[in-house]
């Protein structure tokens, strides 16, 4: 009974390496791509994305005249139409560039399956169009997913920069 046993876990170990062994090598075959498109990612992202939605929101939180989101004003905020459509437009931005990566990464494997090369701009070119379809509303599901489950539970295939978010000090105080 324990022999059994243990060769079935050396079975499911040595499955787990030969498994191991493919997807690393899916990964390999174009990662001179990857590399460049996880870095390019990363820089849009913690340079460009983020700080541009901080600077939105505080512009429009100036706009309805309020210095800061508190306990006192939070109703007031949320039932503002000029926040709730620029909130809802923050969301599909950060929905749109967390399936960004994940959608690259997914297509590089699916051509590296294939044995077919891909260049970095094609690799941009078909992640943005993916990506793009998070807007269609029967994938506004995936929005809950990508922005709040896969931060939660450390679900991920790169830098997740929604983890990272801190709250801004107006909403703080």
């Amino acid at each position: 009974m324990i022999k059994r046993r243990i060769k079935k876990e050396i079975a499911l170990v040595k499955e787990f390496i030969k498994l191991l062994k493919v997807s690393l090598g899916l990964l390999l075959y174009n990662i001179w791509v990857l590399i460049p498109f996880s870095l390019l990612y990363i820089f849009v992202t913690q340079y460009l994305i983020m700080p541009g939605i901080s600077i939105l929101l505080s512009f429009v939180l100036s706009l309805t005249g309020l210095d800061y989101i508190g306990y006192d004003n939070i109703f007031s905020v949320l039932l503002n139409p000029l926040f709730d459509i620029t909130a809802i437009l923050c969301i599909l931005i950060l929905a749109y560039f967390c399936l960004f990566e994940i959608v690259g990464i997914v297509y590089l494997v699916n051509e590296s399956h294939f044995k077919r090369k891909v260049s970095f701009l094609g690799l941009i070119v078909q992640s943005a169009k993916k990506s793009f379809e998070i807007i269609y509303p029967k994938n506004w599901l995936a929005i809950l997913y990508v922005l709040i489950l896969m931060p939660l539970t450390s679900v991920g295939v790169g830098q997740n920069f929604i983890s990272s978010i801190s709250v801004p000090g107006f909403i703080e105080e």
